[in-house]
């Protein structure tokens, strides 16, 4: 595709050959005017050969500036969410209720069905109505065992409870 006794592209060949998008940026580079035989080379090591040390290393550079754009454009959400766990962590409960609540928020309590997903095998049927599978919902509020005891909290807006809820 390339006019080796011009060094220029071909053009007629590249529209031809690519769609007229792709065809248009290949037409864009420059090629050079010196003629060298063509090789691959590694540009992020200074021998351009590639190792597998030196992609890996590229690809942490790589994962460290996309998360420092991530917080770096997430700032302010990031200062308001640590706040809000700081608060959550400080209230003077009893450190069992604390990482229950985490579990929760985090949705990674040990229910049967997450257990299952995981690769366990096991039922994934609630082991104390065995009724329903045990969903991180169905464990907290919905299963008949749990619902007893909320009747008897008081809690209001826990027996009405919506179905579409997530955590």
């Amino acid at each position: 595709m390339i006019d080796q006794s011009t060094m220029t592209w071909k053009t007629e060949q590249v529209k031809n050959s690519f769609p007229k998008n792709v065809a248009d940026a290949i037409l864009k580079i420059p090629l050079s005017r010196r003629r060298m035989n063509d090789c691959w080379s590694w540009a992020y090591i200074t021998n351009g050969y590639y190792t597998v040390k030196s992609g890996y290393k590229e690809t942490r550079k790589s994962r460290n500036n996309l998360n420092e754009r991530i917080n770096h454009e997430d700032t302010n959400q990031m200062v308001e969410y640590k706040s809000l766990w700081k608060q959550i962590w400080s209230l003077p409960i009893p450190p069992k209720i604390s990482f229950f609540r985490w579990h929760i928020c985090k949705d990674i309590l040990p229910t049967c069905d997450a257990l299952r997903h995981r690769g366990l095998d096991i039922q994934d049927l609630c082991p104390c109505c065995k009724n329903e599978t045990e969903t991180m919902v169905h464990a907290i509020i919905q299963c008949n065992s749990i619902k007893d005891l909320w009747n008897s909290s008081g809690l209001p807006y826990v027996l009405e409870f919506d179905n579409n809820l997530s955590f």
